[in-house]
């Protein structure tokens, strides 16, 4: 909330919750004092997931205050640039305003059709709508991180809470401006770069609002995200977030490192120890042909020393991945390509 420019007040109780606003009756009494003494509208978020009938009749008891949960403020900041996002928020309203029709409705035995009960199957109908555009949304942002960067070494995604540099450090690693606007990106964003020979499709994420979980309704709201980290060969934790990469790692069985500082320079320190590697010595004809691969090679693997002498020999290092594309390469020019392991 305060990256959003908010100033913010927090009230605290630790007492015995009411059967009806699930919240502690002190608690309701001092919200609901500082709300009535203010010169203005407040933004009133409960640190917790609220159903459609706790926000009903919470908002009975703050008329002026409007009304969030946890969820809520995620869903309508991300949704300004995440559809998934978006939708959620809306759903959330309109299953609140069909809470309130339907508890009108049951106060009112004499709605017709254009009261309360028309205002409820307006609402019910909505609630369907929403639902199928939440299911299909999530499906395509899946589909759409499954079918994209399939031709790179290797997937690495950022994450971290809320508050982490996860963007300053894609930043570094991909050469990318970035906005300045706190609380992005709202979904996955993805740019290739390169890490001595390999070819990286490097994914920035939005802030995950816990520090020891991954929230079901947040990975409900970027399906991008769970899609990408399920294809991930390494996901780079910034910041304090130990916890979080271990749910991950349980759940997806990854390779996790924790950067043990929020820049690029150690993001590709870290990576280079991950990210397998071959060496080969490379002996090639003179020929036409055989140069332009030595021109690929300078191009695509890290090139540690070239020698003409009664043949071409490059000793070069590649992505792992990449080692039977070398040896394809230099077969069809009728070379010869013998491993280094020792890198001499």
């Amino acid at each position: 909330m305060s990256t959003q420019g908010y100033d913010l007040t927090t009230i605290v109780i630790d007492s015995t919750e009411d059967s009806v606003h699930y919240l502690s009756s002190t608690a309701i009494a001092r919200i609901e004092q500082h709300v009535s003494d203010a010169a203005e509208s407040y933004l009133t978020v409960i640190d917790g997931a609220m159903h459609p009938g706790q926000f009903v009749d919470l908002q009975l008891r703050l008329p002026l205050a409007t009304l969030r949960d946890r969820r809520g403020v995620i869903w309508e900041w991300l949704g300004k640039e995440n559809p998934v996002a978006a939708t959620q928020f809306d759903l959330q309203q309109c299953r609140i305003t069909q809470r309130k029709a339907a508890m009108e409705q049951r106060g009112d035995a004499t709605s017709g059709p254009s009261g309360t009960s028309g205002e409820l199957t307006a609402a019910e109908q909505q609630v369907q709508q929403l639902r199928s555009t939440l299911e299909s949304r999530q499906a395509m942002a899946r589909q759409r991180i499954q079918s994209s960067y399939t031709d790179v070494d290797s997937q690495i995604v950022l994450v971290g809470r809320m508050d982490a540099p996860t963007t300053t450090v894609w930043a570094g690693l991909t050469d990318q401006t970035v906005s300045s606007i706190p609380g992005r990106p709202a979904q996955p964003t993805t740019a290739i770069t390169t890490c001595g020979p390999h070819t990286l499709a490097v994914t920035d994420t939005p802030g995950i609002p816990d520090s020891d979980n991954l929230p079901e309704w947040f990975s409900e709201t970027v399906p991008g995200m769970m899609a990408t980290i399920e294809r991930a060969t390494c996901v780079l934790g910034v910041g304090d977030c130990q916890s979080l990469l271990s749910v991950l790692d349980d759940q997806y069985d990854l390779t996790c490192r924790i950067l043990t500082s929020a820049d690029a320079p150690t993001a590709r320190e870290t990576l280079q120890d991950v990210l397998e590697t071959a060496e080969y010595v490379v002996q090639l004809p003179y020929s036409d042909t055989a140069h332009t691969l030595v021109s690929k090679l300078h191009e695509q693997t890290t090139v540690h020393a070239i020698e003409y002498d009664d043949a071409i020999y490059v000793r070069t290092e590649v992505a792992l991945s990449a080692a039977d594309w070398l040896r394809r390469q230099t077969l069809a020019v009728d070379g010869d390509i013998q491993a280094d392991p020792t890198g001499t």
